[in-house]
């Protein structure tokens, strides 16, 4: 019955006698024992592995303690502590205004102990930018007397048009200057912009040290339109208790300068495109024309740096108009317009401000209708629209 089940014929005769159907037992076929060894290979080297990965994963070594036998802890630890220093001196500069000058040692590649170098106080002034400027003492304005207009009778003039072939982005950068203020101790750089042929604004934290009359306090200003590094003096700036934020400096252009004069827009609108201009350390410090400056070579000047947003918010503190804005500022733009697509001056870059649970920033300009209101209080009637 088994035979017949599996389709086999039996017969009664002998393995020699013809007609015999079944199974050739004398013997094997071709194959059979390759079959046996790659069963057996099959059953062994899964053994074998499970074995070398226990090893490789005993507690006392192999791959459980390669890290340690590579020092790649220590390695990530450190690394870990010198992000996290990076990040909270990013954090504390961002809290400042933005103007601080690093040590002039971080000036070139970058530095490989994790520092940011944005303290201000560290920096200390090159001696070939010290050299260059005058050796008298920067002439600081007089404690302002009640009543007194320090800013009467400057000639404010009318806002620069472009010349032919020029641009509104070339007539704006043409107006904006490098300021330098080096005192004992401190080299702080900012941005300013012309708003008469011979007066600049910028911020009053840039230019702190003039107004405390820091002996030997300097001031330069500088741009491609100036052609060379100028001596600037202050004639008024406000206080450090104000909202308000703002230096007038005083230059008497080079022969040959070219500087443009920006008009000042009071209208600003929520969602409007704007453009910032300045010199951030960030990129100028990476200037060949940075390095040589402060070499004292005062006719090379740095690129100025443009970014552009949109302005998110208008908020209104103390009836002093505040302008926040998504283009791109950082140490070293304080000071710097912030300008419409018409080349108008809505407002000056002034604070970065860091939200750390996001760790998003904040730019903040004050606007210019506020900017046009201090300097006519002061004795200075600015064109603006």
């Amino acid at each position: 019955m088994a035979a017949a089940k599996l389709g086999m014929t039996m017969t009664n005769k002998g393995p020699d006698q013809p007609g015999f159907a079944g199974i050739d037992t004398a013997r094997e076929k071709p194959g059979s024992r390759k079959k046996f060894w790659l069963l057996g290979l099959g059953f062994l080297v899964p053994v074998v592995l499970a074995g070398v990965l226990l090893w490789l994963n005993r507690p006392e070594g192999g791959l459980a303690n390669l890290p340690n036998k590579l020092g790649l802890d220590s390695w990530q630890s450190a690394n870990l502590d010198v992000l996290t220093a990076e990040i909270e001196n990013l954090k504390k500069g961002l809290t400042q205004p933005p103007c601080a000058m690093p040590p002039l040692s971080n000036f070139g590649p970058g530095r490989s102990d994790g520092s940011t170098g944005q303290e201000a106080s560290e920096a200390k002034p090159p001696a070939g930018l010290e050299a260059g400027l005058s050796a008298r003492p920067a002439e600081s304005p007089d404690q302002e007397t009640p009543g007194a207009k320090p800013l009467a009778g400057q000639e404010s003039g009318d806002p620069s048009q472009p010349a032919e072939g020029e641009s509104t982005a070339d007539l704006v950068e043409r107006a904006t200057v490098m300021v330098l203020v080096d005192a004992p101790g401190e080299l702080v750089q900012g941005t300013g912009f012309f708003i008469t042929p011979k007066v600049i604004l910028t911020n009053r934290h840039v230019i702190e040290a003039l107004r405390r009359r820091k002996p030997e306090a300097r001031a330069l200003v500088a741009s491609k339109a100036l052609g060379q590094a100028v001596e600037a003096r202050l004639l008024w700036s406000t206080g450090p208790d104000q909202l308000r934020d703002y230096a007038f400096l005083e230059i008497n252009p080079p022969a040959g300068g070219h500087p443009a004069v920006l008009a000042l827009a009071g209208e600003v609108k929520r969602a409007d495109h704007i453009g910032s201009w300045g010199y951030p350390v960030l990129l100028t410090k990476t200037d060949p024309q940075t390095v040589a400056l402060f070499s004292g070579q005062l006719s090379a000047v740095p690129e100025g740096v443009y970014s552009e947003g949109v302005v998110s918010v208008l908020q209104d503190v103390d009836g002093v108009p505040i302008i926040n804005h998504t283009a791109e500022v950082s140490h070293g733009s304080s000071g710097g317009p912030l300008v419409n697509a018409r080349g108008e001056v809505v407002g000056i870059n002034t604070l970065i401000r860091l939200d750390e649970q996001s760790n998003r920033q904040v730019n903040i300009a004050l606007g210019s209708r506020d900017i046009l209101k201090c300097a006519a209080e002061q004795g200075l009637f600015l064109t603006g629209y």
